[in-house]
């Protein structure tokens, strides 16, 4: 869609756009195909989308003959995207809150998911995808550079809860820089398409929730020490630390991923057995 014809549309539907909720919208077709290529769209690919926005790169999935389903939370815009691409037999369209959303329910085996997410909900979305990681194809996901950056990152003082949970569980990298032109209206960041290729997990499905707790409480203080933290609710915290060979006086941020699940293991299962 090019530039003139977005502003038609958005005039025509009355749409106003809104920057809190991240409503930038891509009108750079060569890098719709560019990410057609690269991505390897098959007929027989079931697509998640997260943020329909007009439709451009969702008719892009389904002219690969892909069945996608997608979810747009402003009205306006899902009415317009409805509008645009009621034509499309392999569409599922919804009007819903993604983060509130059962979307497993429309796939019957793991999706891929490709889209580009709203940046002001980008942590909640990679939260609740890495919440079902086992039941997710792989996924490539546009995000703010400075985000990706983050979550690839092996400097300490750089790391977060996401880069940790992240980092466990897949191998990313970044599959093309994205400048704000080819948006609108452009965004005030440069953005990247960022792919995460699942790898074997030790974290079992039940777990997950858990540990997701247990890694954010870590990181409430970061820059204090963790040992003090996890003696409120762990017993033995001391005795697995010095079992795993971690310095007293450490903090979260300077634990590798493969740490911290060792750490909730190992304490999960010391605390069971006390109880």
């Amino acid at each position: 869609m090019i530039l003139s014809e977005l502003k038609i549309l958005l005039r025509n539907q009355g749409i106003h756009l809104s920057r809190n909720r991240g409503q930038n919208f891509l009108i750079d077709e060569n890098l719709v195909g560019y990410l057609m290529k690269h991505t390897c769209i098959r007929s027989s690919d079931c697509i998640l989308e997260i943020g329909t926005g007009l439709g451009v790169l969702t008719e892009a999935l389904l002219r690969a003959g892909a069945r996608v389903v997608s979810y747009e939370i402003d009205r306006k815009i899902f009415l317009a995207a409805s509008t645009r691409l009621c034509h499309h037999p392999n569409l599922t369209l919804l009007h819903e809150d993604f983060l509130k959303a059962d979307f497993l329910k429309y796939f019957t085996r793991p999706p891929r998911v490709i889209s580009n997410i709203p940046y002001h909900i980008a942590s909640q979305i990679l939260i609740r995808l890495w919440t079902v990681k086992e039941k997710i194809s792989d996924m490539v996901l546009l995000v703010q550079k400075e985000l990706a950056e983050r979550l690839l990152s092996s400097d300490h003082s750089n790391v977060g809860m996401l880069s940790v949970m992240l980092q466990l569980d897949y191998t990313m990298r970044i599959m093309k820089k994205v400048p704000g032109s080819c948006f609108f209206p452009s965004p005030v960041v440069d953005s990247v398409y960022l792919e995460f290729i699942p790898k074997p997990s030790e974290i079992k499905e039940n777990e997950r929730p858990l540990f997701f707790r247990f890694v954010k409480s870590g990181f409430s203080q970061k820059r204090k020490q963790l040992l003090p933290r996890l003696l409120k609710e762990y017993k033995t915290a001391a005795f697995v630390f010095n079992a795993l060979g971690l310095r007293k006086e450490i903090r979260a941020e300077s634990l590798d991923p493969d740490i911290w699940y060792q750490l909730f293991k190992r304490l999960r299962t010391d605390h069971s057995k006390a109880v």
